[in-house]
């Protein structure tokens, strides 16, 4: 097989799973592990080291995250600033919902379902914060780590929400079916659905993401209800 390594590529470390090792050569390269081949490549100015989660492998490409699945077909970018001066570095962590890495003005927790920028851990929130080009994170009981070029290393716990009941349900002339609640600012919730009780909780449909509309207002519109004469809706964090 041929993977282009050459230089620092031939150091770099793989990420692996389900029988295939995904590396950053000359390309982004998926190896078979069992029969020694390449699998498939995709070109696309690869760096660093890539990580494989839910059937999806991200890996920096020109300064941003490119996200392809397992057979190499493209899905989306995860840019903190689309155009602008941010340079993403790794390394990179995947969780459920978020995606985290770092860059040049600091980290960046970026949500799955949309790529969008739901934090920004940066240099220029102001002291003790000093988080420059080349900083490492880690993820551990729920606790993000990170170093800083002031010499320590500070750790972040996820906000808790608090409990929610769903309130404002309306019907609306088209037919969707809305609702809101209330709970801190700034978190994401996912919306879940199913339109018999019985079964456990784990055969409950996910409609989507949702975040806060205006601070700790939360609002979610389905318009999948208009075809059903009845549906049950949960939502968790994350």
């Amino acid at each position: 097989m041929t993977n282009g390594l050459s230089g620092s590529s031939s150091s770099r470390t793989v990420a692996i799973a389900n029988g295939r090792a995904y590396f950053i050569g000359s390309s982004l390269y998926c190896v078979d592990l069992a029969t020694h081949t390449n699998a498939w490549a995709v070109n696309g100015g690869f760096n660093y080291t890539p990580a494989v989660a839910n059937g999806i492998v991200y890996a920096i490409s020109n300064k941003v995250v490119t996200a392809v699945t397992t057979n190499g077909i493209f899905v989306r970018q995860y840019d903190p600033n689309p155009g602008g001066y941010e340079n993403l570095s790794g390394p990179l962590i995947v969780t459920d919902d978020v995606l985290i890495t770092t860059g040049s003005y600091g980290v960046y927790i970026f949500r799955l379902a949309d790529g969008s920028v739901q934090q920004q851990i940066s240099s220029y929130s102001g002291p003790p914060y000093y988080l420059y080009y080349g900083d490492t994170v880690s993820l551990a009981n729920n606790t993000l780590y990170v170093t800083s070029t002031d010499g320590y290393v500070y750790a972040y716990g996820a906000t808790p929400t608090t409990d929610t009941r769903l309130s404002s349900p309306a019907r609306l002339g088209n037919g969707s079916f809305q609702f809101s609640f209330t709970n801190i600012p700034g978190a994401t919730f996912r919306v879940w659905a199913t339109t018999n009780l019985t079964p456990p909780s784990s055969n409950w449909t996910m409609l989507g993401y949702l975040t806060n509309s205006s601070a700790g207002q939360y609002q979610f519109t389905d318009p999948q209800a208009a075809n059903l004469a009845r549906r049950f809706y949960c939502i968790t964090s994350p």
